[in-house]
């Protein structure tokens, strides 16, 4: 699914979620990334997402309970 409401359509720069995976069942990561991801584009990014991803932040990992500052664009989440 592609997310365009605000960006120009030339725009290129976009960021992909992917369906989290459940630690509990027996899913692989090759399903997990095969799944169709969400597509936002960086200006809807910016002025939809930007601001309800600060709210939610600082966060734990649930895998190790280390403290997560801020969203990273650049790496998993």
């Amino acid at each position: 699914m592609v997310l365009r409401y605000y960006s120009e359509p030339k725009e290129k720069i976009c960021l992909q979620f992917f369906p989290c995976k459940n630690f509990g069942e027996d899913t692989s990561l090759d399903y997990v990334y095969n799944q169709r991801p969400l597509t936002i584009y960086h200006q809807d990014y910016h002025d939809l997402l930007l601001e309800h991803l600060k709210g939610i932040y600082p966060i734990g990992d649930p895998r190790n309970n280390k403290k997560i500052d801020s969203f990273d664009q650049c790496f998993d989440n």
